[in-house]
C-alpha cells in the first residue's frame, strides 16, 4: 500500500493538470502464512519457511485491496471519478469449492482536478438494431426499429403518475439523451482476456488501454505507464498516435516489451506502420485522424494535406481543433467484413 501511494504521488506530480489516471488492480485473499517450516512430505517447490504474514483480518478473508488503495489515494488528493468493473467472460477457472470464482477486476479513473480532458465520443458504443419489442422506442429517435406509431394512442392522453405528480409526465423528449455517435459505454466493460505466450504472466488485453487513452489523453499527448510490463499500454498508445513513456524495473520484461514493439512494426523517423486487421477491428467507434491514417497506410503529412483539400478517403468530423473519423468508414475502405458493424449501426 505504501509503495503504491508513493508511486502515484510521483505520477500525480508529473501528470498534466487536465490529465487522467487509470488504475487496474485485482483483489486477493488473506492467507494463513504462519511462519511454520515445511515438512519432508511437502512439495519441494514450496519455500522451506513460510514468512509470518502481517494479517489485519483472519485467513480466507477477501481483503478488498482495490478499494483500500482507492480510498488511500483519495486521502492523497486524487479525485475518484469511476470504479469500472472489468468483466471477463473467459476468466481463468478456479478450483475453489466454498466460494464463487472471480471473474472481474476493478479499473479506477482518477483525476487531479474537477475539470479535465475526457473525450466520451471517442469510446461510445454503436447502438444495436436488434432489440426486443418491449425495448423499442415509441417516440422516434435514431434506432431503425423504433416503433413509428404514436404513443399514447390518439384521444388517450397519458396521465401523470399519482405517486410522483406531474413531474413524471412524459414530455416527448425521452430520447433526447441519445447521441448519434453512440451510447456511453458505462462502467461495466465486458472484455475477454487474451492468451500470451511471453514470460509476463498477466498482460491485460489491449482493449483496456485503447479505451483509456482514447478517452483520457489529448491528441498528440503523452502516455505514462509506471508499470509498463510487457508494453501493452505502449502498443495501444502507438496505435492511437500518442507518445509513450514506460517504467519497468524488471530487465526481462523490458526485453520482452522491446521485442513486442519491434514485432508490431514500430518504425522511427516518421515512417508509417500499417495496422493489422486485429488492431483495426479493436478500434473504438470514432478515432483520431492520425489513427485512421495509420490504418490506411497514410503518413501524418499526407493525412493533413488531404483533409485540408477535402480529399481524405473517409468522412472526417472536425471538433474544435481536432479531427475524428468514424471507424466504420475505415473498415469500408479496407473492405473488411462489415456484417457485424452494419448490424450495430443499422
Amino acid at each position: 500500500m505504501d509503495t503504491l501511494r508513493a508511486t502515484f504521488a510521483e505520477a500525480r506530480r508529473v501528470l498534466a493538470n487536465d490529465g487522467t489516471c487509470w488504475l487496474n488492480i485485482g483483489d486477493m485473499y488473506a492467507a494463513n502464512f504462519d511462519g511454520y517450516a515445511r515438512g519432508d512430505t511437502y512439495n519441494k517447490r514450496q519455500p522451506a519457511v513460510r514468512p509470518r504474514s502481517r494479517r489485519i483480518v483472519p485467513p480466507k478473508n477477501l481483503l478488498g485491496m482495490p478499494w483500500r488503495v482507492a480510498f488511500a489515494l483519495q486521502q492523497d488528493g486524487w479525485i475518484l471519478r469511476n470504479a469500472i468493473v472489468w468483466s471477463k467472460p473467459n476468466a481463468m477457472p478456479q478450483s475453489v469449492l466454498d466460494r464463487l470464482s472471480t471473474r472481474c477486476e476493478l479499473i479506477f479513473l482518477l483525476v487531479k482536478q474537477r475539470f479535465y480532458w475526457f473525450d466520451l465520443d471517442a469510446i461510445r458504443e454503436q447502438y444495436t438494431g436488434n432489440r426486443s419489442l418491449s425495448h423499442r422506442t415509441r417516440r422516434g429517435g435514431m434506432k431503425l426499429n423504433a416503433i413509428q406509431t404514436p404513443w399514447p394512442p390518439t384521444g388517450m392522453p397519458e396521465p401523470a403518475s399519482t405517486l410522483h405528480g406531474t413531474a413524471s409526465r412524459s414530455n416527448g423528449r425521452a430520447i433526447d439523451a441519445a447521441n448519434r455517435n453512440g451510447r456511453n459505454p458505462g462502467d461495466v466493460w465486458t472484455i475477454s482476456t487474451r492468451p500470451y505466450r511471453g514470460a509476463h504472466f498477466a498482460p491485460f488485453p489491449i482493449d483496456i488501454p485503447l479505451r483509456a487513452i482514447a478517452a483520457g489523453c489529448r491528441p498528440s499527448g503523452t502516455v505514462l505507464d509506471p508499470f509498463s510490463g510487457a508494453a501493452t499500454t505502449a502498443l495501444a498508445a502507438r496505435q492511437l498516435g500518442q507518445q509513450f513513456i514506460g517504467i519497468e524495473p524488471n530487465a526481462d520484461y523490458c526485453a520482452l516489451a522491446k521485442a513486442r514493439l519491434q514485432a508490431a512494426g514500430e518504425k522511427r523517423g516518421g515512417g508509417v506502420t500499417p495496422m493489422t486487421i486485429e488492431e483495426v477491428r479493436a478500434l473504438p467507434a470514432v478515432v483520431p485522424l492520425l489513427t485512421a491514417a495509420r490504418a490506411l497506410g497514410l503518413s501524418r503529412n499526407t493525412a493533413y494535406r488531404l483533409v485540408k483539400r477535402g480529399e481524405f478517403p473517409c468522412r472526417v468530423v472536425q471538433a474544435g481543433d481536432t479531427y475524428r473519423v468514424p471507424t466504420i468508414e475505415v473498415l469500408r475502405i479496407l473492405s473488411l467484413d462489415l456484417s457485424n458493424v452494419e448490424e450495430q449501426v443499422g
